[in-house]
């Protein structure tokens, strides 16, 4: 693993370690984002970095709580729109 990588691994699982329960429901920094959820983003991409070392397939994000229920799009949507939509993401969505 390349020594950046290396070093944002190590800090993102000391802070995660350090989370307690009661902290779960609290807003992260990110809006629209707890720290369960952001817990949960960090998890998943970890699985999605470690499963091709293991030469397994990468877990279902929906599994894993990291993607919603599925949003409807528009029959014309675009394939970026119909991704967001399938991720559980609202492609209309503005901020």
């Amino acid at each position: 693993m390349n020594g950046m990588l290396s070093r944002a691994v190590t800090g993102a699982a000391t802070v995660a370690r350090g989370v307690r329960d009661d902290q779960l429901d609290l807003p992260a920094p990110r809006d629209g984002f707890g720290v369960r959820e952001l817990l949960g983003h960090l998890a998943w991409t970890a699985a999605m970095l470690e499963a091709p070392a293991r030469r397994e397939q990468p877990p279902p994000g929906r599994r894993m709580g990291v993607f919603g229920e599925e949003m409807p799009v528009a029959e014309d949507a675009s394939p970026f729109e119909r991704a967001l939509g399938l991720s559980g993401r609202d492609p209309a969505w503005e901020p």
